[in-house]
Parts: C-alpha cells; structure tokens; sequence
C-alpha cells in the first residue's frame, strides 16, 4: 500500500510531495515486509504454483485499488468530515450485500437462517460490523485528512507485524528467519 499511494501522491497530489527521509522509511518498511514474507514463497509447483501467483496479484491489486481510493478521497472529498465520507459507503454496502442476497438466496447459494443467533455471531457481527466497518472507517478517514494519504498509508505496514505475532501466540506457528528479519 504505501509504494503505491507514494507513487500516486508524487504524481497527483501536490500536498504531499515526499522528501529523502519518508522515501527511506518507506523502502525500509516495504523491504521488511518482503523479508517477512519470503519465506516459503516460490516452493509450490504447478497447480500451487498458479494459486500462489494469483494470491501475489489479488494483494497488489487490492493494495494498489486502495491507494487509489485513499488519492481520490484525499484530493476530492478532503473538505468533507470523516462521517460524511464513510456513512454513504456503509449504507451502500447494506444495499448491496441486501440485493446479492436477495438474488442469491431463490437460487440456493445463499442459505439465510433464522433463529437466535450464537453469541459468537453476535460478537462477530459486532465486531466486523460496528468496529471494522464502522469505527474503522471514521479513523482511517480521519486519520486520511490528519496525515495524508502517505501517512495513512504507513499504518499497512503494522498489519503484518500484528498478524504474525497474533500467529505465532494463539496459532503457535514457529519464529522463522523471515520473521525475525
């Protein structure tokens, strides 16, 4: 994410044009996440080898369209507040996700349940839906109008470290080289 909002704020946003220092954090925050996720990488063959390089594209690709979105939020709608920007994206979520189900559901591949749902339902739909969607989205257009879109962008590079160390300490996947790099 941040090599391409660094790309795209160098190329359309004349507020954020970056200087030696953010340049060489952000070479040195992408090199580790390289580092961190090296190994293993490339051992597949055939079949996994296709998968894998489909997973590469799908990451940069959905890095790059959010890079993209943060620019165009950045230079389009920076007068607007943070709720006025995430309010119409969420309920036209609702929306959508409402119609796909609507259509999906006569054909089977949808399967609504009714009932009382779990409380591990509710704590994920409360958590997904009220913080990740909700709470998530009025911070990181905050945070998008505060420190701009290459600034925002830097937060990407903690996901990994936290999805690691969440790893290693609840899924007790081993400490490789790659991660301690």
């Amino acid at each position: 994410g941040p090599i391409f909002a660094t790309a795209g704020v160098t190329l359309f946003l004349a507020d954020e044009q970056l200087g030696p220092r953010r340049v060489l954090g952000i070479l040195t925050g992408f090199a580790g996440v390289v580092v961190l996720f090296s190994g293993g990488l490339g051992e597949a063959s055939g079949a996994g080898w296709l998968l894998e390089s489909l997973g590469v594209v799908a990451i940069l690709g959905s890095t790059m369209l959010i890079a993209t979105v943060a620019i165009i939020v950045r230079r389009s709608f920076s007068h607007l507040e943070p709720a006025q920007i995430a309010l119409p994206q969420l309920c036209a979520g609702i929306v959508m996700v409402s119609v796909l189900i609507a259509v999906l559901a006569p054909a089977g591949i949808v399967v609504p349940r009714a009932g009382v749902p779990s409380a591990e339902v509710v704590v994920a739909l409360l958590s997904l839906g009220l913080l990740n969607a909700g709470v998530g989205n009025l911070v990181y257009y905050a945070a998008l109008k505060r420190f701009g879109v290459t600034g925002t962008a830097l937060v990407g590079y903690v996901a990994p470290v936290v999805g690691v160390a969440l790893s290693i300490l609840l899924l007790h996947h081993a400490l490789g080289w790659n991660v301690i790099g």
